[in-house]
């Protein structure tokens, strides 16, 4: 049955995504630091963006978000950030 308040609908999506992250990155950590998810926000990293299809895959039905997971690295926020910038560095 749908949400009459769509406010609520938009909150229960927000923490059927967030709980989603939780379970997938539980145990998991940074392959280039080693954090964890305890210590740090770690993040999804498409190692070849030119295959990647979207980066909203949260909500993905499980067969196409491990087709895509598979393309990934898992990184911490910072070196994330960091190899991005690197990438961003080299196309200028």
């Amino acid at each position: 049955m749908p949400y009459k308040d769509k406010d609520e609908q938009r909150a229960f999506q927000r923490d059927w995504l967030e709980r989603r992250k939780e379970k997938f990155f539980k145990g998991k950590s940074c392959k280039k630091c080693g954090v964890t998810r305890e210590e740090k926000e770690l993040q999804l990293h498409h190692k070849d963006p030119s295959i990647k299809i979207d980066h909203h895959i949260w909500s993905w039905a499980p067969e196409r978000f491990w087709n895509e997971v598979k393309k990934c690295d898992i990184l911490c926020r910072d070196c994330h950030e960091e190899l991005n910038s690197k990438i961003e560095s080299k196309k200028d």
